[in-house]
Order: C-alpha cells, then sequence, then structure tokens
C-alpha cells in the first residue's frame, strides 16, 4: 500500500500593476481558455486582456490568449510562478467600477 501524497503549499506573489483588473479562477475544462476569450471580446467591444490557463497533465504547459501581448504575457508569467493545474488568470483593462457600483469604460 502506498502512501499518501504530500501537499506542499506556498504563498506566490501576483504581479499586477496598479491600473489592471484581476480574475483568478479554477475549471476543470481545456476549452476554458477560448470560452474566456470569446466572452470577454464578446462583452465590451473597447476592452484589452489576456488570459492564462495552467493545464494540469503531462508537461502542465500553460495556454494562452487574449486581445493585448502585454496583458497576455503578464498572465502568462503569473501562471507560471502559480503553476496550479486547472487554474486560470486574466488580466483586463478599459473597465473600471467607480464608487457608485456602476460600470464605467475607459
Amino acid at each position: 500500500m502506498s502512501s499518501p501524497a504530500q501537499i506542499e503549499r506556498q504563498a506566490v506573489a501576483v504581479e499586477k500593476p496598479e491600473e489592471l483588473n484581476l480574475v483568478v479562477g479554477q475549471s476543470h475544462f481545456i476549452k476554458t481558455v477560448k470560452d474566456l476569450h470569446e466572452a470577454l471580446a464578446g462583452a465590451v467591444p473597447q476592452l484589452r486582456f489576456g488570459v492564462a490557463f495552467c493545464e494540469s497533465s503531462g508537461r502542465r504547459p500553460v495556454r494562452r490568449s487574449g486581445n493585448d501581448s502585454e496583458l497576455g504575457e503578464l498572465a502568462t508569467g503569473n501562471a507560471l510562478a502559480i503553476g496550479a493545474g486547472h487554474s486560470f488568470i486574466v488580466f483586463l483593462r478599459g473597465i473600471a467600477a467607480d464608487a457608485g457600483d456602476e460600470w464605467s469604460f475607459a
């Protein structure tokens, strides 16, 4: 009988410039990157975004997408630092909430 695997936990700092919005989540579906891309691209025409998704199989590649290469690089770098399978990170630019919780677009 094999012994249970040990789980190692680490705190990972996320590199996030002040002017960007950030979404971190988890999904078991490999089409997550495509689904997130389509949802974001269709939501607000002027929204700029970068998405990265950590797979959990094999070499655990990071899939990426978006319409802003800088945000894509930032998402990918942070996803690699986090390294948790089935996790995703999204950086957004061009949308902000004011104090009244109504959305405005930059």
